[in-house]
């Protein structure tokens, strides 16, 4: 994939705000979620990943900040996902919300004749003919700080959707 602008990191109220702020006029965003669900009654959120069209990214930290403010972003807008059951059914059950309106590029690939389940990396390989890393997939997210490797990839997740609709 292309070098793009760093994410932000989201590790407090201000930086949140100005978030959502900077994402109010946007019809849609694209989400991702890490987590970790080995030895654990539910998943534990560890990282909530936005972008929106222009390539803007943002990596929140749900250990450090409050994801309440979140809530507009997923009922308000279109929401762009991969596999995105797991990551929607955390979120509701973290901060009580859940689009109205998602797309799901797993769900679209497979519409398309490319399989169901696929994998991410797999969808960006057949579809933009690009290659994603995929080294991070089993990082320890819990870890803080988070290294810039961790950020780089968890940014990539998100920013891969909006042409992958475009292109399905």
């Amino acid at each position: 994939m292309n070098a793009q602008e760093p994410a932000r990191l989201v590790q407090n109220t201000g930086a949140i705000r100005t978030l959502i702020d900077t994402i109010q006029g946007e019809r849609c965003s694209a989400l991702d979620t890490e987590f970790h669900a080995e030895r654990r009654y539910h998943p534990e959120l560890m990282l909530v990943q936005l972008a929106v069209q222009s390539g803007e990214t943002w990596v929140i930290d749900p250990l450090a900040v409050s994801l309440s403010a979140l809530s507009t972003v997923l009922t308000e807008k279109e929401i762009l996902v991969h596999s995105g059951s797991q990551d929607l059914a955390i979120l509701e059950r973290d901060i009580g919300a859940t689009p109205t309106h998602s797309f799901d590029v797993q769900l679209a690939a497979g519409m398309v004749g490319l399989g169901h389940p696929t994998r991410l990396d797999t969808i960006v390989k057949t579809v933009l003919q690009a290659k994603m890393d995929k080294g991070s997939t089993l990082s320890n997210w819990a870890q803080r700080p988070l290294s810039p490797v961790q950020i780089s990839y968890a940014a990539a997740d998100v920013r891969v959707l909006f042409p992958l609709r475009a292109a399905l």
